[in-house]
């Protein structure tokens, strides 16, 4: 179970990110049809830490192939 919930403002979700870093990069990741980028994570399960969201996060095989941008310019 995700650890989300309706506000009046909108939709609260938990989420965890974890910094990759490789070779003074630091990963990003976008989804499709979205401009935002953000560092990748995802939900914190109900009963799970934080720590164990990012780690499954980095495990998961993306859903899109990878390509080199550089969004920060």
């Amino acid at each position: 179970m995700d650890i989300d919930f309706d506000v009046d403002t909108g939709r609260f979700c938990l989420r965890a990110a974890g910094i990759f870093r490789h070779a003074d990069k630091i990963l990003f990741q976008r989804k499709i049809g979205d401009e935002r980028w953000a560092l990748p994570g995802g939900k914190i399960i109900y009963g799970k830490s934080s720590n164990e969201a990012i780690e499954r996060e980095f495990v998961e095989p993306p859903t899109a192939l990878l390509r080199h941008q550089h969004p920060m310019r």
